[in-house]
């Protein structure tokens, strides 16, 4: 439990057993951590942009700018479709339609111990790739539209990790075992060319799991990776939504929080993280504690979602960076 708090950069956020904060609190506590608890350490530039030293990792890793609101679209995926061999010009058409940074495609839920199954799902990734490698013009050097590829607990087999399409991150969905995690992300390290990522998908660890616990074994999975070599480059904090789990924007914002008072090696957690926008309070708190990167789902309210994110972006004095020129 010691171990598990003091991950934890602010101890108000530790107490066990605490009555969650009105929104007016969690608002003006995210505000007063804002300007208390930025990187103090050294800074410089490069061509890449300013950055500073992280003494965890010996790196310089690039400042975030909260200022700068990016979007992501959620598309799913029911079944591995191979032979739609033009399907990764039609997802990246509709990205640049929204005028959004990239996608997370879902793959299919595949129970594991079919093996037909699995290779269907690997055939689509690699097909996915081949279809991205051969449009040079739409997928250029300045990686115009990222793809995170939703991997599910049932996709087992680290040869499935091994090719995967240009300018995309593996995104392994959390549960419990973390070990399991672990294992799958050390299999994707042994390709250099993979990114890898961490999403929280289940509603249950919104709901029903303390979310001090999440951000701990999160942050456990961060340091192994970083300790290994690698690097989980973002979070994404999107709830799937489903008739059984009754959610609200609440529930994602309380895992912000204590996700954002992790001290892991490298960039910030509030720079990785990626969040579903639910409603406008959520989204206000969530601008506030500096997360700049958001999902929306690829449905009948993606232009509602969209122009409340640049809405309420604007509201705080940030910019909601299209992608569309």
């Amino acid at each position: 439990l010691m171990k598990a708090l003091s991950r934890i950069g602010c101890s108000d956020a530790t107490i066990p057993g605490r009555s969650w904060m009105s929104r007016l609190e969690r608002t003006a506590r995210a505000r007063a951590n804002e300007a208390r608890c930025p990187q103090m350490r050294s800074t410089s530039s490069h061509e890449g942009g300013a950055t500073y030293y992280d003494s965890q990792s010996g790196q310089h890793v690039p400042l975030h700018d909260e200022s700068k609101i990016n979007a992501y679209l959620r598309v799913a995926r029911e079944r591995p479709d191979i032979s739609q061999s033009s399907y990764a010009n039609m997802l990246v058409n509709r990205v640049k339609d929204l005028g959004v940074a990239g996608s997370l495609l879902a793959l299919p839920h595949q129970p594991h111990n079919v093996d037909d199954d699995d290779n269907k799902i690997l055939q689509f990734v690699e097909s996915l790739g081949d279809d991205m490698a051969a449009d040079s013009k739409t997928f250029d050097k300045d990686k115009s539209c990222t793809l995170f590829l939703h991997i599910p607990p049932s996709y087992q087999s680290s040869s499935q990790t091994k090719q995967t399409p240009a300018n995309s991150h593996l995104c392994f969905e959390y549960h419990n075992n973390t070990e399991s995690i672990a294992t799958r992300i050390r299999a994707a390290m042994k390709n250099v060319t993979v990114t890898t990522s961490i999403g929280v998908f289940n509603p249950t660890y919104y709901i029903d799991e303390d979310p001090i616990s999440v951000a701990s074994q999160i942050a456990s999975l961060i340091d192994i990776t970083a300790e290994e070599g690698g690097s989980i480059s973002n979070i994404l904090l999107a709830p799937s939504s489903t008739a059984e789990k009754k959610m609200d924007g609440d529930d994602i914002v309380r895992l912000c929080e204590e996700m954002t008072y992790l001290d892991v090696p490298g960039p910030t957690v509030k720079s990785r993280l990626i969040v579903s926008v639910r409603d406008e309070d959520q989204l206000e708190e969530c601008l506030i504690m500096g997360i700049s990167k958001y999902i929306v789902d690829d449905d009948d309210g993606v232009d509602e979602r969209l122009g409340m994110l640049m809405d309420v972006s604007a509201d705080q004095g940030k910019d909601f960076v299209r992608h569309d020129k």
